[in-house]
């Protein structure tokens, strides 16, 4: 026999076992419950992807995709630093989130309504009663300079700077004013519409009747920022920027200075080409 060879047993005995050699069986793992299978795969998730308990759960029994999962997960998060950021409300930052709403316009919406409620109630004429020289453009294409003495609810009391004397201007009958100072240049840039400066036009009395140029209009101009060109009724031209909008006129910064413009004399307002 040789050595090494496999002594004992005769034709039909059987090879031993080595996993039992020594008389010793290995040690199997004991078998884990579906329970327990389902604990170490939330476990995981919760581990490599962060995910909190309950979407793990879903992850894991099947009812959910981990993709999907972790893009809500992003979006929660995007939608809670637009809140901290902006201040806009959480339905609203959701809509920003999910691509329903531009977010520029929505800040842009935002600023405009700021703006007009912080500027809504002022009134140039009204603060320029007891101050410095103007000048007022009035219907008949008349320029004028003096001092605004006082204003009633529909006229103006206005000393001319020659001599003195008071006059008595109805309110729609001012087309624009500006600082006397300021006017010295502004002029120089203000052009003229020939058929309107042609015409014989009197100030629009009823409302309803006047050139539409709403808030909104007048506030996304201000907003952004850009030059725009308006024309009055007597066919005067400004070009500039519109620096703050009210219920009753508005600044427009003209290249000369800023000019103030009164909503009821406007016959045209758009961007500068």
């Amino acid at each position: 026999m040789r050595d090494g060879g496999w002594q004992g047993g005769g034709k039909g005995a059987s090879r031993p076992d080595p996993r039992t050699m020594g008389g010793r069986r290995p040690v199997q793992a004991p078998r884990r419950s579906p329970q327990e299978v389902l604990a170490e795969r939330i476990a995981h998730l919760q581990a490599s992807a962060g995910l909190p308990l309950d979407l793990a759960r879903e992850v894991a029994s099947g009812r959910a995709e981990l993709n999907d999962v972790l893009k809500k997960m992003a979006q929660a998060d995007e939608v809670e630093r637009l809140i901290a950021h902006h201040g806009i409300d959480k339905a609203l930052a959701w809509q920003v989130v999910m691509g329903l709403v531009d977010l520029q316009k929505v800040l842009t919406r935002r600023r405009i309504a700021a703006h007009l409620a912080e500027f809504r109630g002022r009134d140039a004429l009204a603060e320029a009663v007891g101050g410095a020289e103007v000048v007022l453009g009035v219907h008949g294409r008349q320029v004028t300079r003096g001092r605004v003495v006082a204003i009633r609810p529909y006229e103006i009391v206005f000393a001319l700077a020659e001599g003195g004397e008071e006059q008595l201007l109805h309110k729609t009958t001012v087309k624009y004013l500006a600082p006397a100072d300021v006017w010295q240049r502004a002029r120089k840039a203000m052009t003229w519409d020939d058929a309107r400066k042609r015409a014989d036009v009197g100030p629009i009395l009823r409302p309803q009747d006047r050139f539409g140029c709403s808030n909104t209009r007048l506030g996304e101009a201000w907003a952004a920022g850009g030059p725009v060109r308006l024309t009055l009724l007597e066919g005067e031209i400004f070009v500039g920027q519109v620096s703050w909008v009210s219920r009753w006129d508005f600044g427009l910064a003209t290249r000369g200075g800023t000019v103030v413009v009164l909503r009821h004399a406007l016959a045209e307002f758009g961007d500068q080409d």
